[in-house]
């Protein structure tokens, strides 16, 4: 019973950072200057990553709560 506690409790929180990115993806995304606005391709990266980390995959990280595009942060 203890152990269906902790992994309702470790989704629910996988969900708040999840939600907290797309509000924040939003934002950035509906910018008024095109210079500080996300690129689409950007956006989508963003995203993908997103649908990964809720997959369960750990290597997921999110960039936009640090103020680094994915773009920067490279594929390599």
């Amino acid at each position: 019973m203890i152990a269906s506690r902790d992994q309702s409790a470790q989704v629910r929180k996988m969900w708040d950072v999840a939600i907290g990115e797309l509000i924040e993806l939003g934002i950035l995304c509906t910018q008024e200057s095109p210079s500080t606005r996300s690129t689409m391709l950007d956006a989508a990266d963003d995203l993908d990553r997103l649908k990964r980390y809720l997959c369960g995959d750990a290597t997921a990280i999110f960039a936009y709560s640090l103020g680094i595009s994915s773009s920067t942060l490279g594929d390599d």
